[in-house]
């Protein structure tokens, strides 16, 4: 809608002003300047000029007749073909890696990262914040050995289990079936959290205030726990891991807040909206398409001709970028719905 406005205002204006200068034998690059004041276009024949015989005798002798028919047709079928093979094995895939400088500190990194550390997956963290601890325990313990047990999950820190082994061990108390007092609970998790094997877990845990060792914990406003996702190698893979991690979450109807993050969810939920929204906005760029040119040209077949080969033309560069190595991702996504209406 914009390229058409453009071109019937912008473009109508100063070809009209431009037309103006001309009849005022005004200078082409300095129009103030009437630099010209005997000038007479010349006439010419459209037919001797060289477009006009190049196109003559490019669609009159060779497209225009039957050998170059049939020739046309073919290519447009092999093209065709060959473009919708290649569709069929375009990826939907997005790294962020890609737009970074080979030479930059960063690449470079992650280059050794992936040579050195190749099976090792992302680190994710459950959040869950504004409950009672307390009550919630039995919930942030089953949410603990769902993800130890759940097949996208590689490790996990699972300071829960630590904490019920603790408190069996040295206070011979069932923290898992027991119901405990607020300040039992506190004061245990306080001597966990001090203690050889829960110290590890503090940066797990935020409280109003730093805790005390040997004095029960401040009211405690978060909890974490800490995993790693398998190594994944294609969307098709991390896309079910996050929203089964997600919807793991939800399964268990916290009474507060509960989340789950990740560094790599940017570019996984990248990778998941795109997966729904470029056929989508492929459709409405179409549609806008043919709903200009039917207001323009309002004659049928011709706009049926011309959303053919936009159609093919979408074909065949969806299929041709498999072939150059490409995948779907922002870029390429954004480039061809602009394209779809030039």
């Amino acid at each position: 809608m914009v390229t058409y406005l453009l071109q019937v205002t912008f473009f109508v204006a100063f070809f009209t002003l431009d037309c103006r200068r001309v009849e005022q034998k005004r200078n082409g690059v300095l129009p103030c300047c009437v630099s010209h004041p005997n000038f007479v276009p010349t006439p010419m024949d459209a037919e001797h000029s060289l477009s006009w015989r190049l196109i003559d005798k490019l669609f009159g002798k060779v497209v225009l007749t039957l050998p170059g028919k049939i020739i046309v047709l073919a290519l447009t079928v092999g093209f065709a073909t060959f473009g919708a093979l290649g569709s069929m094995q375009l990826e939907q895939w997005f790294d962020p890696v890609w737009f970074l400088p080979k030479e930059s500190y960063l690449a470079e990194y992650l280059v050794v990262k992936q040579q050195e550390f190749p099976k090792v997956g992302s680190e994710a963290t459950a959040f869950v914040s504004e409950v009672d601890f307390r009550n919630e325990f039995g919930k942030i313990l089953n949410l603990s050995r769902t993800l130890e047990a759940a097949s996208f999950v590689d490790d996990v820190k699972t300071w829960p289990i630590d904490f019920v082994t603790f408190c069996d061990a040295n206070f011979n108390v069932d923290a898992e079936n027991a119901t405990l007092s607020e300040s039992d609970f506190r004061l245990y998790l306080s001597k966990f959290l001090f203690s050889r094997s829960g110290g590890k877990y503090q940066r797990n845990f935020h409280f109003e205030k730093p805790p005390v060792c040997g004095q029960p914990t401040p009211k405690l406003k978060t909890v974490s726990i800490d995993f790693t996702f398998a190594h994944f190698s294609a969307p098709y893979e991390w896309i079910p891991a996050m929203d089964n991690a997600k919807e793991t979450m939800a399964q268990l109807e916290f009474d507060g807040l509960a989340i789950v993050w990740s560094e790599m969810f940017a570019t996984w939920v990248t990778d998941k909206v795109i997966s729904q929204e470029v056929l989508r906005n492929l459709i409405l760029a179409l549609i806008c398409v043919m709903g200009m040119t039917a207001f323009l040209i309002a004659e049928p077949q011709t706009v049926g001709w011309i959303l053919l080969c936009v159609l093919l033309t979408l074909l065949d560069v969806c299929g041709f970028m498999y072939y150059w190595g490409l995948t779907i991702d922002i870029v390429s996504c954004i480039g061809k719905i602009q394209s779809t209406p030039n």
